[in-house]
């Protein structure tokens, strides 16, 4: 790497961290002062709401790069070939016989080692703090019980529900599970129970709910033969066990969750027969989101670059408005058509990469525009 390019790429790192600090401030202080009641709540004192602001604010900021990160990247591009124009520090080179284009390998670099933290952070770091990123601002709200969804588990036919979820048990209050007929039961059967809890998949057992103090004992239930092999009695039938892999944080927020899931996790749940084919199709898009997402942000580049250093051009000014109109436009249309994925009209993996089939002809059609 050249003295030219270890210049560039210094000064894209710089540009970058600075945008996305200064980003990330400037929703912190919006967000902040608009909820700055919710996080008094419960509070004794000044210093213990700043505490919870910035506990709250440190784990939001994985989501926030996460969102925001590609699109920062590409703004990075954007301003330090605006400062080189601005600086007439490109005409030298291009002089010496040196292609735009080559000024953009460090960019992209750069670019590369953005779009490496963004999937570490996405396969590592927000699905362990899924939970703290679902919390409401303040302290008292996050004490709270939260509400239960009911869920219809699609491969075992149960109806799931209860009135509340109680984190810190990691149980269901007030559960009811409803079992068909005669799929599971030979009448039309509604199990309750006081509490619920829900146990993963292990080596021995399969996943599945755990209800304990049930309204009904194990040998009362109308159990068909192939109930039998989903419902089973527990310390002689005093509790009950039902298989199913709608798990707990399943019953809450489901239709936003998988946001937060890695790619791995998100895979099971695509290919889990339990969950709603609606759900499926939401998630399905988002992974083809995923997977696009770093090449869009490559390819913008290439776009970018040529609107900004075009041969024609009557300012700087200008220029950065014609390009930051166009990225803007392609992401209307890449949004466009992720709705069209997610609502089942076309397919999701077509959905996913006419955009980027778009943006790379484009790339490709502006680059005779570029200064030489």
């Amino acid at each position: 790497m050249k003295t030219f390019d270890r210049y560039i790429i210094r000064q894209y790192i710089h540009v970058f961290f600075v945008m996305m600090i200064s980003t990330f401030g400037l929703f912190m202080v919006i967000d902040g002062f608009s909820n700055v009641d919710d996080f008094q709540q419960g509070t004794d004192s000044t210093s213990e709401t700043l505490m919870i602001m910035a506990a709250y604010y440190t784990v939001q900021s994985s989501m926030f790069f996460d969102m925001t990160g590609g699109i920062i990247a590409v703004v990075a591009v954007m301003v330090v070939f605006a400062l080189l124009h601005k600086n007439s520090e490109i005409q030298p080179i291009l002089a010496a016989g040196t292609p735009v284009y080559r000024l953009l390998l460090p960019t992209v670099v750069g670019v590369m080692l953005i779009n490496t933290l963004i999937i570490l952070n996405q396969e590592l770091v927000i699905p362990q703090l899924s939970e703290k990123l679902e919390q409401s601002r303040g302290k008292s709200d996050n004490k709270k019980e939260k509400k239960s969804e009911p869920v219809y588990d699609y491969k075992t036919e149960i109806y799931i529900a209860g009135t509340s979820l109680n984190k810190k048990e990691h149980c269901m209050d007030h559960a009811e599970f409803v079992f068909p007929d005669p799929t599971i039961s030979t009448v039309l059967f509604s199990l309750k129970a006081n509490k619920a809890f829900f146990y993963k998949q292990t080596n021995s057992r399969s996943a599945g709910w755990l209800l304990k103090k049930p309204n009904t004992s194990y040998k009362d239930i109308p159990l068909t033969a192939q109930g039998k092999k989903i419902v089973h009695p527990v310390n002689n039938g005093t509790e009950i066990f039902i298989n199913s892999d709608v798990g707990f944080f399943e019953l809450q927020n489901r239709s936003n969750r998988y946001r937060y899931s890695s790619t791995m996790d998100l895979i099971k749940h695509i290919n889990n027969e339990s969950f709603a084919v609606v759900f499926k199709n939401k998630q399905i898009m988002y992974l083809h989101s995923r997977l696009t997402k770093p090449l869009m942000t490559v390819i913008s580049i290439f776009i970018a670059i040529p609107l900004i250093l075009r041969k024609e051009s009557r300012g700087l000014v200008g220029n950065m408005a014609i390009c930051t109109l166009a990225l803007g436009v392609i992401m209307g249309f890449s949004q466009f058509f992720s709705l069209l994925g997610s609502a089942n009209i076309i397919p999701h993996d077509l959905a996913a990469w006419i955009p980027v089939i778009g943006s790379g002809t484009l790339a490709a059609w502006l680059s005779g525009m570029v200064q030489t």
